[in-house]
């Protein structure tokens, strides 16, 4: 895969705000509530994943009696009622490669598995708002990570060749997507994301620093 990256997709939870300990906590306490226990290893392999997939596989996991719209709703209503009061930390060093982007003149945008409601509030509520002109959520697609219907629907709004984009993603299952749509990936080995196997990705970096800013703009221009 050859040519210079022209769009740059970012992950939100755990790529762009460290978000995934508040979700894990809730999650978890949730289906606490409902009888069943979710350990970290099963927590590991919903990082990332579309929420109604997610559910959809807790529920038959745990044999739930509540529909699956039922959690969603319980689960939501909690964590927006969190994330509204309380702050959001953000990834060390992201908007310093955001901003170095922005010089470039390197269109970025979000493509998360998150709904709109969730990526407009942690962008309001974290000033990222302003490196990002478009949004993808996970409501927009068919199929959420790790299918790739996500990136693949960002290069056609774009109008770039898979080739020309790059993703940024903090899980295995976002990396799989990645891949799967033909992009360049480099995978954040956040350790609030949990065990995550990013082998796929065509780099991997332990944080934003000015070191590791420095090899994803390499990477760009390959």
């Amino acid at each position: 895969m050859s040519g210079r990256t022209q769009l740059v997709i970012f992950d939100m939870d755990g790529t762009l705000v460290n978000t995934e300990p508040l979700y894990k906590k809730h999650i978890v306490a949730l289906v606490a509530e409902w009888g069943a226990r979710i350990t970290g290893e099963e927590f590991d392999r919903y990082v990332g994943m579309e929420a109604r997939m997610m559910w959809n596989t807790i529920k038959e996991t745990h044999q739930l009696s509540l529909s699956v719209e039922s959690m969603r709703f319980t689960y939501r209503s909690r964590i927006f009622d969190y994330l509204e009061n309380n702050p959001i930390p953000v990834v060390q060093g992201v908007e310093s490669l955001l901003e170095v982007l922005e010089s470039k003149r390197i269109a970025c945008c979000i493509g998360s598995s998150a709904t709109h409601r969730s990526i407009n509030l942690l962008l309001g509520k974290t000033g990222l708002r302003r490196f990002f002109n478009r949004q993808f959520s996970g409501e927009e697609v068919a199929q959420g990570k790790p299918a790739p219907d996500i990136f693949l629907k960002a290069a056609w709004y774009y109008r770039m060749a898979p080739q020309a984009c790059l993703v940024i993603e903090d899980s295995r299952n976002g990396v799989l997507a990645a891949k799967a749509a033909g992009m360049r990936c480099v995978a954040f080995q956040n350790p609030d994301s949990g065990c995550q196997d990013l082998q796929p990705a065509d780099l991997i970096v332990e944080s934003f620093d000015s070191a590791n800013r420095q090899k994803i703009m390499r990477l760009m221009e390959e």
